[in-house]
């Protein structure tokens, strides 16, 4: 695994700074949810009205989707809101085997999901997402549960443990959820405790003897306190077969959940809500399968990676060096409290606290082969601290205003570790495994006031406005250090003219080996302006205009030159939308679509440099101008008593601006005008088909299936015909046995029916291109109940 050594240890004591106060600030956060307690305890209203009043506004359109969400961060019927949301219940996602994120593809029209060659997720809307496999890279997707931040996607893995629902709010989300939203927001919400004694269990085993076993049990404590936890383990055997040794198995899971909330009633007008919870995640990493040879360094060709034959088309096949555990050892954990104050029947105040703190230890053998031509291992961890307080003001019956501030600090440290061998690399680093550390420290430090107001107009039409002011410090520092065997070091000793000792940082700023600092200080102002017409009971017309921000970065990479590290500004984003909501058919249909378009400035993007004599690197670039433009559509019909119909599909297009020069996923100098963004398919479709019948008055039987496609995209920059990832389809089906009022549950699965091979990513990595395959067919039992 990740070493332990001087060399660690010195350079963790080289970034990590002081991180004792951390404590005593996370403890302040919590803290500061009392604070208000005595100013506000003695107020008339709860806050359990205004979301009874919210179910019943809701009831005048209900439609057969309609779900009531907290888009808004307010309870409102999702029907009655004018933006483009994608919201499922708890059941539905079970019974589709949704859970982790990297699931919603399954379900969201134009959301993508990968993974980069280091396991860092990427999550992708209309288009908008950010490849990156650093810890501190700033997402373009932001994931909350129950409003509260996971600000970096490595943090997301747990955020579907015992859910209530899940809404994916589409186009960007910065006046109320924050920067780093360009391309939307997915907020998670997890089951609440009951007031009555309620347990439960869901239990499915499958092919690699994939075991998911979850239970929770809720219910009150006291008349006024509340509580439920909620656990979830997840085991499995490895699913890939190494090519050269095909006894040998990777793909293992090993990964725990846990979440326990407390709900307290301090009054009629004061309520809190605590949540601790985490994981751990043990699973294998997965291995790449091995395309092409593509040398770094041509001149110096590794004579074993000639004539390399890659592997059949099956997603199981791929190659890692023998002998080595491949794993992951990340852990995460996370405390909050929410304190909730009703002032008035006009006024409700919101203050939420979070701590949030990850911890990455991974192992990877990124280059597809047999041999150790290229394995990366990475360390690090993130401590993030976030405090809300807001307040929500209903001044007359037709105003409703939104006014807030927030603040968020980031730590994060984040090492890798590269090795090498049989490698092009070899005659110029020297042989051995010790090669480089790139090293990175990063301070985020985040602050900002928003507000939102709807006002209405008329008895059917609505206006909505809202916006943010955010100020942000991003302060870095970085390098690449000689892995302790002396090999690049020699190199840069050499390239510079200067002395560097084994172990020392190599990288070179302005000639000299050294430390790069970058300090970044951005602020920007977001906002949106909205129309909601309401043009019957049933169907409600929108238009918005919004503008939103991704933060700017360093890139942390391996790097022999500073130059690599050029900072990143921030990109920006005017976004138009125009849509409709509409329940037919004596409301057995919900039809919903929208039309968008997206000017883009400074976009950021993955690329690839050329550094002398050691090949193409990677570095991260602004593209200046490019858009995006689209369309969507979701429906659910339930025609007759049992069966129901869904369905949703995106058409999105995007364009890199004309005039735009650059590199390709390759290093080669290419022009990109009119190229598309990475991992956007043009299209996406899924349908869903389920028809549940009853048998008895105790017994009821379903049978279910679902179907999703996405087209043509690229991995990276430049359409490189290597990096293509084809089209694909996939099927699922579902049936089984439950209770009517569904006390118990017993069915089966088949997932990718049809065996289909399909990739997610591929990409060059030292001497090969690789891709990363989907899962094969996999079908298993499931059992649950429900006390």
């Amino acid at each position: 695994m990740v070493r332990s050594d001087p060399l660690s240890r010195y350079q963790e004591g080289l970034f990590c700074g002081r991180l004792g106060g951390g404590r005593k600030f996370a403890g302040a956060l919590l803290l500061s949810g009392f604070l208000p307690v005595a100013a506000f305890a003695q107020a008339p209203a709860s806050d359990r009205a205004a979301d009874a009043q919210a179910a019943v506004d809701g009831a005048a359109t209900a439609g057969p989707d309609d779900i009531v969400v907290t888009a808004q961060k307010r309870s409102e019927s999702i029907n009655k809101v004018g933006m483009s949301i994608a919201a499922f219940n708890g059941d539905a996602l079970l019974s589709r085997g949704v859970g982790a994120p990297a699931d919603l593809v399954k379900i969201v029209p134009g959301f993508s999901f990968a993974k980069t060659p280091r396991s860092a997720p990427v999550y992708t809307l209309r288009g908008i997402g950010f490849f990156d496999d650093a810890l501190a890279g700033a997402p373009t997707v932001s994931v909350y549960t129950d409003e509260i931040p996971l600000p970096f996607s490595y943090m997301t893995s747990g955020a579907g443990l015992d859910l209530e629902r899940v809404e994916v709010l589409k186009g960007p989300q910065g006046t109320l959820f924050g920067s780093n939203a360009t391309g939307g927001a997915i907020n998670y919400i997890a089951a609440k405790p009951t007031r009555d004694l309620a347990l439960g269990a869901d239990l499915s085993f499958g092919r690699f003897n994939s075991l998911e076993a979850s239970a929770f049990v809720s219910g009150p404590l006291s008349s006024t306190v509340r509580a439920r936890l909620a656990l979830k383990v997840e085991q499995g055997d490895g699913w890939q077969i190494s090519q050269s040794r095909p006894s040998d198995r990777l793909g293992g899971r090993d990964r725990l959940f846990g979440r326990l909330l407390l709900d307290w009633d301090a009054s009629p007008d004061v309520s809190f809500q605590l949540n601790v919870n985490g994981w751990r995640d043990r699973s294998d990493t997965q291995a790449a399968q091995y395309l092409e040879t593509n040398f770094a360094v041509p001149p110096f060709g590794a004579p074993e990676l000639i004539g390399l034959q890659p592997p059949p088309r099956d997603n199981r096949i791929a190659d890692w060096d023998p002998g080595e555990a491949f794993q992951l050892n990340n852990k995460f954990g996370q405390i909050s409290l929410r304190g909730n104050f009703t002032v008035s029947d006009a006024v409700r105040l919101v203050s939420i606290s979070a701590y949030s703190h990850f911890q990455l230890d991974s192992r990877t053998d990124m280059d597809g082969t047999r041999f150790l031509n290229f394995r990366f291992a990475q360390s690090g961890k993130i401590d993030s601290y976030f405090q809300e307080l807001r307040g929500e003001i209903k001044p007359t019956a037709d105003l409703t205003v939104l006014l807030g501030a927030n603040y968020q600090r980031d730590h994060v440290i984040d090492r890798g570790y590269t090795q090498f061998d049989i490698s092009s690399y070899r005659p110029v680093l020297g042989s051995g495994l010790g090669d480089g550390t790139p090293t990175n420290r990063t301070d985020i430090e985040t602050y900002a006031f928003f507000g939102n107001a709807e006002f209405q107009l008329t008895p059917t039409l609505k206006l909505v406005g809202g916006i943010r002011y955010t100020n942000s410090k991003i302060d870095t520092a970085t390098c690449t250090f000689d892995g302790g065997f002396g090999s690049t070091a020699l190199l840069q000793s050499i390239l510079l003219g200067v002395n560097i000792s084994p172990g020392e940082c190599i990288t070179s700023v302005n000639g000299v080996p050294g430390v790069s600092n970058f300090k970044i200080h951005e602020d920007n102002i977001s906002w949106r302006m909205g129309v909601n017409w309401q043009a019957t009971s049933r169907i409600l017309l929108y238009a918005n205009v919004s503008r939103g921000y991704k933060a700017g970065g360093v890139p942390q990479l391996f790097a022999f030159n500073a130059d690599q590290l050029r900072p990143v500004t921030q990109e920006s984003l005017l976004a138009f939308e125009a849509g409709a909501k509409m329940t037919l058919l004596n409301d057995t249909l919900q039809l919903n679509g929208a039309l968008f378009y997206y000017d883009y400035t400074d976009k950021q993007l993955k690329s690839r440099v050329p550094v002398v004599p050691i090949g193409n690197l990677e570095s991260t670039v602004n593209i200046p101008k490019s858009r995006v433009q689209g369309a969507e559509i979701q429906l659910t019909w339930r025609p007759v008593p049992g069966l129901t119909l869904s369905g949703a599909g995106s058409y999105v297009e995007s364009r890199i601006g004309d005039g735009t020069q650059g590199f390709d996923g390759f290093g080669i100098p290419t022009d990109l005008s009119g190229k598309t963004f990475p991992l956007t398919p043009k299209w996406q479709v899924s349908g869903d088909i389920e028809y549940d019948r009853s048998l008895s008055d105790r017994l009821n039987a379903f049978i279910g299936g679902s179907i999703s496609h996405q087209s043509q995209t690229f991995s990276l920059l430049g359409e490189s015909p290597l990096l293509e990832i084809e089209p694909y389809t996939l099927f699922d089906l579902r049936f089984g046995i439950h209770h009517p009022d569904d006390k118990w549950r017993i069915g089966a699965f088949v997932r990718n029916v049809a065996n289909k091979y399909y990739t997610l990513l591929k990409s060059p990595v030292a001497d090969t291109t690789i891709a990363f395959a989907g899962q094969p067919r996999t079908y298993g039992v499931t059992a649950s109940v429900r006390y």
